[in-house]
């Protein structure tokens, strides 16, 4: 009964993940307000990561912030840092192919039986001669591109808000994926926002 219990709330979770059931072109986000942000609070951009892709996104936080009245300083108390990841997927494989198998059996006089087998060939599991169709690999998530975005209070050391956005990777420039999630979090900063789907430009 309790193993029951145990399967049941995986199948919940699984079924209960819409990250898993994303389409392509479409984002989910989710966000923590700890403290109240000014509305006019100047703010700083910083990136943990000073390829040319985050200097790109750097401009574009920072016009999104201040269409959104935020004044952008170098020198703010209030800063806004940013790290892009690629989540890769995870895979499982259908693999059931066998090449030798052992039979054994307990009984007593001339009934003592032992066997071995040698699988050549299997259309289905396959052998020592053919993979079988059994051995597909299957995605179960599929690679996703993230964007974390914390604000904090550097004077007071304090975290203000934490925001991320993730989508599925897609095949085109991720680029043009991260800078479509800019304008998303920085519509939402300050707020509390859980599992929220977006649709990319």
């Amino acid at each position: 009964m309790r193993s029951l219990g145990l399967l049941l709330s995986v199948l919940f979770l699984l079924c209960g993940n819409p990250a898993a059931a994303q389409d392509a072109g479409e984002g989910l986000l989710n966000a923590v307000s700890y403290r109240i942000i000014p509305a006019d609070a100047p703010v700083a951009v910083r990136t943990l990561d000073n390829v040319e892709s985050n200097l790109i996104l750097v401009e574009e936080f920072e016009r999104a912030l201040e269409a959104r009245g935020h004044p952008v300083s170098e020198d703010a108390d209030i800063v806004l840092t940013f790290e892009v990841q690629d989540v890769p997927g995870s895979y499982a494989s259908n693999e059931s192919r066998y090449v030798l198998e052992f039979q054994g059996r307990n009984a007593t006089g001339d009934d003592d039986v032992a066997r071995a087998r040698v699988n050549i060939f299997d259309s289905d599991r396959g052998g020592l001669i053919n993979r079988g169709r059994g051995g597909d690999t299957s995605i179960v998530t599929p690679s996703q591109n993230r964007l974390d975005v914390t604000i904090e209070d550097r004077a007071e050391r304090r975290r203000l808000w934490h925001g991320w956005a993730v989508t599925r990777a897609a095949e085109a420039e991720s680029l043009s994926v991260t800078r479509g999630m800019v304008p998303v979090l920085a519509e939402h900063i300050g707020q509390t926002v859980r599992q929220k789907t977006f649709q990319l430009p």
